[in-house]
């Protein structure tokens, strides 16, 4: 998280529901999902909620699906939040974005002795009993500050612990305790815990205090690790959450990378200072969805150009995706008959771009795979949607790209090629311009 210090303004943000999908939830339904569930992909967290031109600028154009904003904590200096509401949470969720609510709280005694800062009290009586009351108190704090903004149950709350020394006994277990009182308190309160520190001071810890289980603290759902390898090249750890400071199997499919600290960076002509995340959350990056429909496998790396007296399996592809178009209501046997051709021209027809020709054109194959609805798909989106993206860049671009249903590196290059080769902006992101481009069958 950015370093504490008095010009930091404060923040907030709720978790949202779902991966990208486009279609809009009402924004008091989706203000109350959990988030983040199943989720690889990027985040970005800045020192003030930005205007809505500024999210709806970046959700268009920018890699980025999540956005960390600081919600309480007795250590946030600035409390001025013009933009910050239950309406702006609200609309932030019904947009698609993945909301991470940060609580800068009671700091380390020993961490920054420099800072005025509210602190863990490092009393050792009754096995930290101060300490572990402190958490249950931020906990507390925290969930008010949440459910006020319209967060609900089953969220993750992060509790932001700037880096300390660890070789302090006292330090570092009274920031044990903390985080057992507050994970308790969060878990009674229907709420998953989630803790922000430096890889090498508070992950560190972290990660001791799970394989050393002689001491009675509860440890968070989910850890955001702070290592940053380059601060002047922010995308050299894009993709994965790995850190030195912690094992490769600690907190399995619960980890957030922060990879790169202040930066500016611009997307839609908007600048924001931030900094960048990675997330790994869930199932994330596993496909979802199933390659075979109508008995036979839809999912193929190339969809070739068809006529009639056509035979097999990718015939057969055509007539599944025609008949799930209302175009074709024949069997699906693989023969490009007759009833083929019809069903062809009746699709074609359906288009003032397509030509009638009754053949499976490479247009007609694009059209046709990208026929449905237009969601803003991006770097991380998991759906059904990604699925019938990835078939319509391997009919339109030869990309070749495994279906998964999972936008990866590979799709939003592929992507970023389309848009620039059919003069639309090269963002990656799949809007509805872009989306228009497909379903018009632009090759």
């Amino acid at each position: 998280m950015r370093r504490l210090t008095t010009t930091l303004t404060a923040l907030a943000v709720a978790l949202a529901g779902t991966v990208a999908t486009g279609s809009l939830l009402r924004p008091a339904d989706a203000a109350a999902k959990a988030s983040p569930d199943n989720f690889a992909g990027y985040a970005f967290d800045t020192w003030t909620a930005p205007a809505q031109a500024t999210m709806d600028a970046w959700w268009l154009s920018s890699p980025y699906t999540g956005v960390g904003i600081y919600t309480s904590g007795v250590n946030r200096f600035d409390e001025v939040q013009p933009e910050l509401t239950p309406t702006w949470v609200a609309t932030q969720a019904s947009r698609g974005w993945k909301l991470l609510p940060i609580h800068v709280g009671l700091q380390a005694s020993c961490g920054h002795p420099e800072r005025d800062w509210q602190r863990i009290d490092p009393n050792p009586a009754d096995g930290y009993a101060t300490a572990r009351a402190q958490g249950v108190a931020e906990a507390d704090q925290a969930v008010a500050s949440a459910s006020g903004l319209g967060i609900g149950s089953g969220s993750t709350l992060w509790y932001d612990l700037e880096a300390f020394n660890t070789d302090d006994a006292a330090c570092r277990d009274s920031a044990l305790a903390l985080v057992t009182g507050w994970t308790e308190r969060l878990h009674q309160l229907g709420y998953k815990s989630g803790f922000y520190s430096s890889a090498a001071s508070g992950i560190a810890m972290l990660d001791k205090a799970r394989v050393d289980t002689t001491d009675p603290w509860v440890l968070p759902d989910q850890i955001w690790i702070a290592h940053y390898v380059s601060r002047t090249d922010c995308k050299l750890q894009w993709g994965t959450t790995s850190s030195e400071y912690v094992a490769a199997d600690a907190w399995p499919g619960n980890r957030l990378r922060q990879f790169c600290g202040t930066h500016t960076e611009t997307y839609g002509g908007v600048p924001v200072s931030i900094d960048s995340n990675y997330l790994d959350f869930g199932k994330g990056a596993q496909p979802i969805g199933s390659g075979r429909k109508c008995g036979t496998t839809i999912d193929l790396r190339r969809y070739p150009a068809l006529h009639r007296g056509d035979r097999g399996e990718k015939v057969k592809a055509l007539q599944c995706f025609l008949r799930k178009a209302n175009a074709y209501h024949g069997r699906v046997h693989g023969k490009f008959h007759p009833g083929t051709v019809k069903a062809v021209k009746r699709f074609q027809k359906r288009s003032d771009t397509l030509a009638v020709s009754g053949k499976a054109t490479k247009k007609t194959w694009i059209a046709l795979l990208a026929k449905g609805s237009d969601p803003v798909l991006k770097y991380g989106s998991r759906a059904g949607s990604v699925r019938r993206l990835q078939r319509a860049l391997n009919a339109a671009e030869g990309s070749r790209i495994d279906v998964t249903g999972y936008f990866d590196r590979t799709t939003q290059r592929e992507v970023t090629s389309y848009q620039r080769g059919r003069g639309l902006p090269g963002t990656g992101v799949l809007s509805v311009e872009t989306w228009d481009a497909l379903q018009r069958g632009r090759r």
